[in-house]
């Protein structure tokens, strides 16, 4: 599942991505707006681990290690960790998932910050029957494409039951 929402905003991302003066700039930038949403994180639970379900687990180390490499930040956003990342377009990598989650007024701040950061693009990814899938999918209209690598992670799981989002993939 491939969600992308139209955010209205000068596009300051794809400038950035574009052309390399202005990358160092709005990269302080980003890190500058991204303060003002900090995350008092300690673990960042996956959204997809569930009994008989693989996944990623991530502890606070990995989180670290992808946000050092990878550029991506862990953002606070109604009191709920976001894990998004500025290439272009804003990735959001996972929502952290719990019971009381107000999706839409979580989706409706992500995009307000999508706003101040000058993405004009928000991109999610999930594989079907997540969580995250669910929600995105009653509110949005996906994509039904999405392209993954091929890895045996774990034989005692059935590949059709490894659940993942972007945040998991190498590339985020």
């Amino acid at each position: 599942m491939n969600i992308g929402l139209k955010v209205s905003t000068v596009p300051l991302m794809k400038l950035a991505k574009k052309i390399s003066l202005f990358n160092s700039f709005y990269s302080f930038y980003f890190k500058l707006v991204c303060k003002l949403y900090n995350s008092k994180l300690i673990e960042f639970k996956s959204s997809v681990l569930d009994k008989d379900v693989g996944g990623i687990h991530r502890p606070l180390s990995f989180v670290k290690y992808k946000s050092l490499v990878g550029g991506s930040k862990i953002i606070s956003i109604a009191g709920v960790n976001v894990w998004v990342k500025a290439d272009g377009f804003l990735l959001i990598g996972e929502i952290q998932y719990n019971e009381n989650l107000d999706f839409s007024n979580v989706i409706k701040l992500i995009k307000r910050f999508a706003f101040f950061v000058g993405a004009d693009v928000l991109l999610f990814q999930a594989v079907p029957k997540t969580i995250l899938d669910e929600l995105f999918s009653s509110s949005f209209t996906p994509d039904k494409a999405f392209p993954y690598g091929y890895c045996q992670l774990d034989t005692s799981i059935d590949p059709l039951q490894y659940k993942f989002v972007m945040a998991d993939l190498d590339t985020f």
